[in-house]
């Protein structure tokens, strides 16, 4: 008798794929899981463009909000009138302050240390001349946006007695002059103008920790040396702390200062009686 197989037929594996891409209601099912998985896919990448832009949106605004702030921002405080008379007084404790002198040295070194008192660095600048062995400048800066755009103040801190009447420039004797006018109060007034810029980009820095708090242009406090005319017998003329800043700058930043100004302030200091 002929022998028949009676187990049942196993499915090769290119039949059980043939079943499960078997039509679904006239869709194959991995076309329909295709289309489901692409629609999630880009429902995930449209979700993810709206939160990126509303974010992106969000930031600009603060950023701008904050730009405002800082630009519209007042000064942390008015320029204190007791500061500037206290270092007009120190300067002119020091006694009279011609150039080479141990009373002018040390008003040099007052200067050094109040620039840095305030959290500058100083950049002294040494000269000589024909008549001036120890002549020197100080400039604090304050760095802008712009480095090579400056805003430069400055003062004196030299002194110098003379006859100013009938024959002009003649030093005589007992002459001396603590030099409270001319020029320690321009001093003092650049060095309060420092403290005031000083405190208004920490204040700002405090309250905008995000924000890297600059001016616009460079800041340049300057305290000269040598301005004053030594008297008719001197071989030199004056001015020399103030050429010497200038002469020692590069070309590209002396054509950028957008303004130079010495300070001769006239206070007048009024006590009460008691």
């Amino acid at each position: 008798r002929q022998w028949q197989n009676t187990f049942p037929k196993a499915l090769l594996p290119s039949a059980v794929e043939e079943q499960d891409t078997q039509p679904v209601d006239g869709m194959p099912a991995l076309k329909i899981t295709s289309i489901i998985v692409g629609a999630c896919i880009i429902l995930a990448g449209l979700a993810g463009a709206l939160i990126y832009f509303g974010l992106k949106g969000l930031v600009e605004d603060l950023e701008d909000e904050l730009q405002e702030e800082f630009e519209n921002s007042p000064p942390p405080s008015l320029p204190s009138a007791s500061a500037v008379a206290d270092d007009i007084e120190a300067l002119a404790d020091f006694g009279y302050r011609k150039i080479d002198t141990v009373a002018h040295a040390n008003a040099g070194d007052f200067v050094q240390l109040r620039f840095e008192d305030l959290g500058y660095e100083v950049e002294v600048q040494n000269f000589t001349t024909q008549i001036c062995e120890d002549c020197r400048n100080y400039v604090a800066t304050m760095e802008g946006e712009d480095l090579d755009s400056w805003i430069v103040v400055g003062g004196h801190y030299d002194a110098i007695c003379y006859s100013q009447q009938i024959v002009i420039g003649i030093e005589y004797p007992g002459c001396t002059s603590q030099g409270a006018y001319d020029d320690a109060t321009g001093t003092a007034s650049v060095l309060e103008l420092a403290r005031l810029m000083m405190e208004w980009q920490s204040n700002l820095s405090e309250a905008l920790p995000g924000m890297d708090i600059k001016p616009k242009h460079t800041w340049k406090f300057a305290v000269w040396d040598y301005e004053e005319w030594q008297g008719s017998g001197s071989p030199e003329g004056a001015g020399y702390g103030s050429e010497t800043f200038v002469t020692t700058r590069s070309e590209e930043h002396t054509s950028e200062l957008q303004s130079r100004t010495n300070l001769v302030c006239r206070l007048l200091l009024e006590k009460k009686k008691t």
